[in-house]
């Protein structure tokens, strides 16, 4: 007789984990992206500096377009 195993499905990824793969990111891929938290990711969208889009359920996502031209609008030149 074989001992019982257990029967595994394979893990979904989460919701809102999903946009990291498309065009629109979510706030928490943006803050691992940027090497900073959630928190810094919400100020930056509350004070302006980063653009995003509000979806129809009320959550914001960030466009690649507009995190990658952040990032090159941020870039210091070194001396």
């Amino acid at each position: 007789m074989l001992p019982h195993m257990a029967v595994t499905t394979p893990q979904r990824p989460h919701p809102l984990r999903l946009g990291q793969r498309g065009r629109l990111l979510d706030l928490h891929a943006v803050a691992e992206e940027l090497g900073v938290s959630f928190d810094s990711v919400d100020r930056l969208l509350r004070a302006g500096n980063l653009p995003f889009v509000r979806l129809p359920s009320g959550r914001r996502r960030v466009a690649r377009e507009d995190l990658d031209a952040a990032i090159e609008r941020w870039k210091v030149e070194s001396r």
